[in-house]
């Protein structure tokens, strides 16, 4: 975009406006050009939402409302500006119900969105304008047209519906960043924002099926996504959930704004900022079942005796992206009784690089020059790929390779795990930094007795490793006395 070419826009105001018409893009490039004299900077991301809310205007939606989940001060609120503005050059009987967590964020909403229909380029364009006889910051109105009210959640909103009777599109309800972040703690809070969401903003639909557009990050498991996610009303929504880092590819969505590297710094120091607002999948604060200052952590500048070694995997069945990841861990049991964990590979790879990471790690572990012992063994869980990768080597190689069955649920087999992990016996490197333990902490975290957590693979690989370790340890022990 240059003055040139708005220029052009100008001087073909029929024309141009029904250009800007067809694109919610073309429109923000035009006008955040026009208003700051800089290019929007689009990213991907932006353009997911930007086709997200055109489907809505244009009745391609295939979910009544949606929930779009982006991290903060990524743009959300500036689309939803623009699109807000857009909305009334495409039907000027819009009624929007603007709503965030406070006074301060409405009144902006609302200030930025006037400025753009009271703008020159706009009401030459659009032939839209603002009625002078109502024009205040909480509620104002288009003339001839519809209406906008702007209100904090804890604010009364009655007498206003958004959406219009005919069964068209003819605004919304947006909810922009529905608790402020330092409240994700309050119980009362987040209650608080479900209960109006569920008695007072549903009910100001003029139509069934006006939507409901959430921006936000998320803040909590049970914030008002997480109770949406999990109510039968679920079927209703489209989440569009965007994460902020690829941990595959090692890319952040906007490197410029938020390189990779701060994003993985972060996940050290905070784990849960990191995947609640910027991955927009929250943990359980301490972990609600594996308490990670369970774990203790080992030096590596003391000479340990090691009773065994082994290694022990959980290998998934796909290598999709929603898929879980195949781990392989390396077990050091010492004399006293403590297991470390010595080695860790986890990626997702099909299956001749599945065969290839697990003889790389043999090889390098089977060596009785480090500890003054081989590796006993590879422990497999007899499922999916594993299941494969057993009868392979166990078939075309020495590798002695023992196949386990899990004929408990996994939340029996933790359960079985954490009183080895309370009383100090499983040992990570150095400290909650090094390494893959940071994978390893915030995967324990993250892990709930409903399964809604993301990912276990690293769970079921220690579950393995206590099974076969700690707990045959137990039982070599209570022999020796009997």
């Amino acid at each position: 975009m240059n003055d040139e070419k708005l220029q052009a826009l100008m001087d073909n105001p029929a024309a141009a406006g029904q250009l800007l018409r067809t694109s919610l893009k073309l429109y923000i490039k035009v006008f955040h050009y026009y208003l700051y004299h800089k290019e929007f900077i689009f990213q991907p991301f932006h353009e997911i939402v930007i086709k997200k809310l055109e489907d809505i205007a244009f009745g391609n939606n295939t979910k009544n409302n949606i929930y779009i989940g982006i991290a903060p001060r990524f743009g959300k609120s500036a689309i939803a500006q623009y699109f807000t503005s857009w909305s009334y050059a495409l039907n000027q009987d819009c009624n929007f119900l603007y709503t965030s967590y406070g006074d301060d964020l409405v009144n902006e909403f609302s200030s930025v969105i006037r400025s753009i229909i009271n703008s020159p380029l706009y009401k030459q364009l659009f032939d839209v304008s603002i009625s002078r006889d109502t024009n205040a910051k909480d509620l104002w109105k288009i003339t001839g047209g519809g209406a906008l009210r702007a209100a904090p959640l804890k604010g009364v909103i009655t007498g206003f519906g958004a959406g219009i009777v005919q069964n068209t599109y003819g605004g919304a309800i947006i909810i922009d960043d529905f608790l402020k972040a330092a409240d994700y703690r309050s119980q009362a809070e987040k209650e608080r924002a479900i209960d109006i969401f569920e008695n007072t903003l549903k009910s100001r639909r003029n139509n069934p099926k006006t939507p409901i557009i959430i921006i936000a990050q998320r803040l909590a498991t049970d914030d008002l996504i997480g109770y949406l996610q999990n109510s039968p009303q679920a079927d209703e929504w489209d989440f569009c959930i965007i994460p902020t880092a690829d941990e595959e590819k090692q890319t952040s969505i906007w490197e410029d704004k938020l390189p990779y590297s701060d994003l993985m710094k972060m996940k050290r120091i905070n784990p849960f900022l990191y995947y609640s607002q910027y991955q927009q999948n929250p943990i359980v604060i301490g972990g609600s079942i594996i308490k990670t200052e369970w774990f203790r952590y080992y030096p590596l500048d003391v000479k340990y005796t090691y009773r065994r070694i082994f290694i022990t995997a959980d290998t998934a069945m796909k290598v999709k992206e929603h898929n879980d990841f195949t781990v392989f861990l390396v077990v050091g049991i010492t004399d006293n009784g403590k297991m470390h964990i010595l080695d860790m590979l986890r990626g997702k790879w099909e299956a001749p690089d599945l065969r290839k990471q697990l003889v790389y790690l043999w090889t390098k572990w089977n060596n009785p020059s480090m500890y003054g012992l081989n590796c006993s063994g590879v422990y497999i869980e007899d499922k999916a790929s594993g299941t494969g990768l057993i009868q392979e080597f166990s078939t075309n190689t020495s590798v002695p390779v023992f196949a386990v069955q899990t004929d408990k649920d996994k939340l029996t087999r933790v359960e079985a795990m954490l009183p080895h992990l309370e009383a100090g016996n499983i040992m990570l490197p150095v400290n909650e930094n090094y390494g893959s333990n940071p994978d390893v902490l915030s995967e324990c975290q993250a892990f709930t007795r409903d399964d809604s957590h993301k990912h276990d693979d690293i769970i079921d690989a220690l579950c393995i490793a206590v099974q076969e370790g700690l707990a045959q340890l137990e039982v070599s022990i209570l022999d020796f006395f009997r």
